[in-house]
């Protein structure tokens, strides 16, 4: 959520400059990338925010082994309920601006 990311961001940037901050809301552990401009600034957040908790849970720090994909894919049931989903909003008109997309 924003929340988080802000709270993470909030805490992370004074460690040094962010370029980016991923978080993984389906994942059920919680996951983020926090993603600094330097070296330094990863290290410093591994160094001080690795069993630091944080909304009452435990924080795990490390570097990212650039592969491990941290996305949780959508069962078919979710699937299908967001598929109708957006269908009802265009049926609808689209947003609640009165834009219409064609």
């Amino acid at each position: 959520s924003a929340e988080i990311e802000d709270a993470l961001g909030s805490e992370c940037s004074k460690l040094g400059a962010i370029s980016k901050i991923t978080i993984f809301e389906k994942n059920p552990e919680g996951v983020a990338i926090v993603k600094y401009k330097s070296a330094r600034g990863a290290e410093k957040c591994i160094e001080i925010m690795n069993g630091r908790w944080f909304d009452k849970r435990k924080l795990e720090a490390f570097f990212w082994d650039g592969r491990t994909d941290y996305r949780v894919k959508s069962t078919e049931e979710e699937e299908k309920k967001r598929i109708e989903s957006f269908g009802d909003w265009l049926e609808a008109g689209g947003d609640e601006r009165g834009c219409e997309y064609t």
